[in-house]
């Protein structure tokens, strides 16, 4: 457990903020009155932006934050319970705690431990961020809701999903300690859109019947808007509407027709980097470097995020990056038509040897599998 936490240090820093991105006024002048609630429900699919928004205010609202990006590893309980002392910076596990997890106890022990460590410090906000992970795992769940019910006065809990979570909050609702932020409230308005394309295109303007016409093809969904930026060719009324008409005509695959335009546009060579790095879930540029016999990667990744293309620093010491879970799709769906069979096979087991160095044992076996070592 305490090699996995080493190898992801990231789980506990708040995200850095994406080069381009844009104040969402609108949104901000409700965070204040966010601090008054005991439970922040933000729930809306991939792509809304709810990392960034999340992150910007929690930097800049006047009051510690202490953040945990979860992963499919923390449907364990012991190890939600091992990077939350990490997030709040808790100290070392207790003995009993990591000696038996399984005990009966341990949930209420752990549930104590938490909600001690919140009330012994300043007040504070606490975010969970990608929660949809540990939606099925009922002890999780639990704990989370014990969480919501014995939350220190003057503490916020934000929990921050694509989906819904099954947690007991009718009493808090009761109380009036929820406040939740929905895709509805995150889509882009027109207006919005105009100040991100301004902020792109420094002097330039989107006309208004534009920006409604590009909010209205995207349906407010932020990476599609970023999509739409990427592929502009010109800042000026009929490159916007060249684009918009391109947007329209390709339907329910605008994604991918976006994002092929996008990638087309680039280099060779990082274009292959691209398409083999997309094997990584995390971008370390000595592991991007490992996995492809190269030096350069630390570059290129910062190139990637510094272009906003679909690549985010994810913060803390390491420097470590991540692709758009929807841009990562994209380029792992191209490696086939990229890579013959047999290079395609060498480079796949040599991410998951990669991955199994790292500990991180299940993803070694999807990559093992995917290349044919079932075994």
């Amino acid at each position: 457990m305490r090699s996995l936490m080493a190898t992801n240090p990231e789980k506990t820093h708040i995200p850095r903020l994406p080069a381009g991105y844009v104040p969402r006024r609108r949104l901000d002048r409700d965070w204040p009155g966010w601090r008054t609630k005991q439970l922040v429900l933000v729930t809306a699919g991939a792509g809304f932006g709810k990392t960034s928004f999340l992150a910007a205010n929690a930097r800049e609202g006047g009051r510690r934050c202490s953040w945990l990006s979860l992963d499919e590893g923390d449907v364990d309980l012991a190890v939600l319970g091992a990077h939350l002392r990490e997030a709040l910076d808790a100290g070392s596990p207790r003995a009993d705690l990591e000696r038996d997890p399984r005990d009966p106890e341990f949930p209420r022990r752990l549930l104590a431990e938490t909600a001690a460590s919140l009330r012994d410090g300043e007040e504070r906000l606490l975010v969970l961020d990608d929660a949809h992970l540990i939606r099925d795992s009922a002890p999780v769940l639990r704990f989370l809701d014990g969480l919501i019910r014995y939350l220190p006065a003057g503490n916020t809990l934000i929990l921050s999903s694509r989906e819904p979570l099954e947690v007991a909050t009718l009493k808090t609702r009761c109380q009036g300690g929820v406040a939740e932020l929905t895709a509805h409230e995150l889509e882009f308005r027109p207006e919005e859109a105009a100040d991100l394309f301004a902020h792109r295109f420094p002097g330039a303007r989107l006309e208004r019947q534009q920006a409604r016409r590009l909010v209205a093809q995207t349906e407010g969904w932020a990476s599609g808007i970023e999509i739409f930026l990427q592929l502009l060719d010109g800042s000026g009324a009929d490159a916007v509407a060249r684009a918009l008409d391109r947007m329209g005509r390709a339907g329910t695959g605008w994604f991918e027709y976006f994002a092929e335009e996008v990638v087309g546009r680039l280099d060779l060579s990082m274009r292959d980097f691209l398409v083999r790095t997309s094997l990584l879930t995390e971008l370390q540029p000595e592991i991007c470097d490992a996995l492809l016999g190269t030096r350069d990667s630390r570059a290129r990744l910062e190139e990637l995020a510094r272009r906003n293309l679909f690549t985010v620093a994810t913060g803390g010491a390491s420097g470590g990056y991540r692709y758009h879970h929807l841009f990562r799709s994209f380029l792992r769906d191209r490696l086939p038509r990229v890579l013959d069979e047999k290079a395609r096979r060498s480079l796949l087991r040599r991410a998951a040897r990669l991955f199994a160095r790292q500990g991180a044992w299940a993803e070694a076996a999807e990559v093992y599998a995917e290349a044919g070592y079932v075994g």
